[in-house]
């Protein structure tokens, strides 16, 4: 009986992955971001680069999680660290889809966007 209850919260390692994650990586596309504005002189990219990595680092409105906690409507890996430290069953981490695709989605662009600029910038000097 004790097991159950074990095996269907989530373990602390857990709420630290995403949260890491999304320090790390935003740190780094925003230092590389700083850098694609000096190569090129361009303010654009970089501008599209930062808001994308903003976006994945993460965005929470308490307020909503509280007033309607069947939807995490959150955005990004700090804002779904929270979620699962506020709700740790596994059985309830599908509210938590709108959150994980942010992160992930917008961490990608960003890192996609990062080297299509940077091998366009080698490319045409």
């Amino acid at each position: 009986m004790c097991y159950r209850k074990l095996i269907s919260l989530c373990d602390k390692l857990l709420l630290n992955t995403s949260y890491n994650q999304a320090l790390i990586s935003t740190s780094v596309q925003f230092f590389i971001s700083w850098r694609i504005r000096i190569i090129s002189n361009s303010l654009v990219m970089p501008a599209i680069i930062a808001f994308l990595g903003m976006c994945a680092f993460g965005m929470l409105d308490p307020y909503m999680y509280f007033s309607c906690p069947e939807t995490c409507l959150t955005a990004g890996g700090i804002a779904l660290s929270v979620c699962v430290a506020l709700e740790p069953e596994f059985a309830r981490f599908h509210h938590f889809d709108p959150a994980i695709i942010t992160w992930l989605a917008a961490s990608a662009l960003a890192d996609l966007l990062i080297t299509g600029t940077l091998a366009w910038s080698l490319v045409c000097g």
